[in-house]
């Protein structure tokens, strides 16, 4: 179990993270690559499976190119040569264009046989004339078996019409560009047209295959990439959201504060961002950068889309997880307060009235404005919204000082009141239920006070009323005392009656005192106090006490004063109280610890000692009053010590804290420095 929760830790999920943007910024990347490949037609799907040129897509694409321009270049020929030779005379003849015989001029030196590596036989079946610039080759088989070694053609007669080529998808392209050219369907001939695969000489066919053979393993690797990137990028997709709202030291579903917020917002903002990542993508996309430039902003967008996405998606996805997805969204409370109007559960039904109809006059009141256009509409509805305004911003003052009125009450003045001839409808009631609650806060308040001066007065008076025989009681004992009594029984009976009547005295005593601190009838004399020289004094009184009983105090004080503001007689009794419970329930012969220390702009005091008796009682308890931890009260004490101390500690400003581990008893004084 403890190695599932490591999966789900927060090193686990950032490496995830991390890897899931690399895999975006690869598959990117990737896609782009490819995609510039196949925009500028150097590749295709199908060329993938092909690795030689001459197989490809792109030799089939620029051998074409090449065989538009030879056709044309025939025709030119046909046109502007006599007996083979260009004749000056001919293009006037034609009426032909500078620009073709620009064209003309241009072709004649790139298909000459030492500037190509396409070569061309064109022969008359009539006459047995021939154009060519192939070498040494004057009939047409002599030209086919030439244009075979070469390895691609292609041959057209067009007496028989057969066509035959070892080139793909040349057949249709050929015929199709042939139509364009009048001159060379005239008659009958036969055309040859063959491509060296060596490519010696360099033209357009050369520098495709030196791009092809660069292209072709960028572009497969491109797609392995592309593929491999979308894999882990969705195998992290999964795993973050199993892993979201998930920590490694608990089951809990955790949401963090952009989850508590409505849950339309993260997915508009997503819709927002995917507008804005789309427009700036079609811009870039429409400048005329380069490969390089282009893969590098795509994987800038590809680390920002990661990141808005999966930050909106894992929102989203823990939301789902804690049962917050609909319940957090505004159409979730659009539907509640719908529901509470209808049934007028939060709104009175002059309320649900009035807001309906305001709603209802300004819609037809608008649609007579902009819809058909009446001048004395606009003036009503601008008169509607006025009122809309002034009737709801009194509401909204109305609710504003009802919000001051609680605040005043929860600032303890009960007597307040809101002035009810401000407020109508739902607002009175409020407002009335609020003066209601002050005033019942008051009476309640003011009960809880008489009575804890009640049992103030009742506890003083019987204290009091018990003195004065006991008083009496502790006189006679100590005239008993002074009388010789030979009886040992005697003399051990004395002793126990003077042992219960102290008790008995310190008993009354503390009752006086928890009556006057609770009632807060006490006076402190606040002084700068050196806490560090007070414990050693206190500490000192009680030494022989402590060693009568075996305990060895290891103090741990700081060498410089530690100054407090606090009443020093009251200190002291706190303090003391502490070191005489330590020599009452301390266990014989162990270790009690004094601490005095300074942590910034506090200092503390801090006791620690093991229990004589197994504590069964929760440090909280401990602190209350009558509350012993010697279950059996076979101890000395009555239980108000520890209580008198705390209310002592915090009068005077302090922090008083017990803390319990088994029979480990600590106890802490916490307060602030002299500055």
């Amino acid at each position: 179990m403890e190695q599932n929760r490591k999966r789900y830790s927060s090193l686990a999920k950032a490496i995830v993270i991390g890897l899931q943007m690399i895999a975006a910024v690869v598959a990117s990347v990737s896609i782009v690559l490819f995609s510039t490949c196949v925009n500028q037609n150097m590749l295709n799907m199908g060329d993938l499976q092909n690795s030689s040129f001459v197989e490809s897509g792109y030799f089939e694409r620029t051998f074409s190119k090449q065989m538009m321009q030879l056709l044309d270049y025939l025709n030119l020929r046909e046109a502007f040569e006599t007996d083979g030779v260009f004749d000056e005379n001919r293009p006037e003849t034609v009426n032909a264009s500078p620009e073709k015989i620009a064209d003309y001029k241009v072709y004649n030196n790139k298909y000459d046989q030492n500037n190509t590596n396409v070569y061309y036989w064109l022969g008359d079946l009539r006459d047995n004339t021939y154009v060519t610039n192939m070498k040494e080759t004057k009939t047409q088989e002599d030209a086919y078996d030439q244009a075979v070694k070469y390895e691609r053609y292609l041959s057209y007669n067009n007496k028989t019409f057969r066509f035959e080529t070892n080139i793909g998808g040349m057949e249709n392209n050929y015929y199709q560009n042939m139509a364009q050219y009048n001159e060379l369907q005239k008659g009958d001939f036969s055309l040859i047209v063959a491509v060296d695969v060596k490519f010696p000489q360099e033209d357009d066919l050369a520098v495709a295959k030196r791009e092809f053979d660069k292209l072709y393993p960028w572009a497969q690797r491109s797609l392995v990439l592309a593929a491999v990137g979308i894999v882990v990028w969705l195998i992290g997709l999964c795993y973050m959201t199993v892993a979201a709202a998930k920590r490694s030291e608990d089951k809990e579903v955790h949401l963090t504060n952009f989850d508590k917020i409505r849950t339309e917002i993260p997915i508009a903002l997503l819709f927002v961002f995917s507008i804005c990542l789309t427009a700036l993508g079609m811009r870039v996309h429409s400048q005329s950068y380069g490969v390089m430039s282009r893969m590098v902003i795509v994987g800038t967008f590809a680390v920002l889309a990661d990141c808005c996405f999966m930050g909106m998606y894992l929102s989203l996805v823990r939301r789902v997880k804690a049962d917050t997805f609909f319940e957090n969204s505004y159409l979730h409370w659009l539907l509640v307060n719908l529901k509470d109007t209808m049934h007028n559960r939060y709104l009175g039904n002059r309320m649900t009235l009035v807001i309906w109809g305001i709603v209802l006059s300004n819609v037809a009141i608008a649609y007579l404005a902009f819809h058909c256009g009446y001048i004395w509409a606009y003036i009503l509805l601008a008169i509607f919204l006025v009122f809309t305004l002034i009737y709801f911003s009194q509401r909204v003052i109305q609710r504003r000082k009802i919000l001051e009125g609680i605040e005043q009450i929860t600032q303890g003045k009960f007597d307040y009141k809101l002035n009810l001839s401000e407020y109508q409808g739902d607002e009175y009631q409020l407002a009335e239920g609020i003066n209601h609650i002050g005033e019942g806060l008051a009476n309640a308040i003011g009960e809880s006070v008489r009575d804890e001066r009640m049992k103030a007065n009742m506890i003083t008076n019987i204290s009091h009323d018990i003195k004065t025989p006991l008083t009496s009681i502790i006189n006679y004992i100590g005239l008993l005392r002074r009388e010789k009594i030979d009886n040992p029984s005697a003399e051990s009976y004395i002793e126990v009656l003077e042992s219960k009547a102290m008790r008995l005295k310190q008993l009354m005593e503390d009752l006086v005192d928890v009556s006057r601190i609770s009632s807060g009838n006490i006076t402190l004399q606040m002084d700068d106090i050196d806490l560090v020289e007070l414990v050693r004094q206190t500490g000192g009184e009680f030494n022989e006490k402590l060693e009568q009983k075996g305990l060895n105090v290891i103090s741990k004080f700081p060498k410089e004063a530690v100054m407090i503001y606090a009443d020093g007689r009251q200190l002291w009794r706190v303090i003391g109280n502490l070191y005489n419970n330590t020599a009452k329930y301390a266990m014989p012969d162990t270790r009690v610890y004094a601490e005095v220390a300074k942590d910034g702009y506090e200092a503390t005091f801090t006791m620690k000692n093991i229990s004589e008796k197994l504590l069964n009682v929760d440090a909280d308890t401990l602190a209350e009053r009558f509350v012993r931890g010697d279950e059996s009260r076979s101890t000395e004490g009555s239980g108000l010590g520890l209580s008198i101390s705390k209310m002592l500690t915090e009068l005077m400003g302090g922090k008083f804290e017990i803390d319990l581990e088994d029979d480990l008893f600590r106890v802490k004084l916490t307060f602030r420095c002299k500055e």
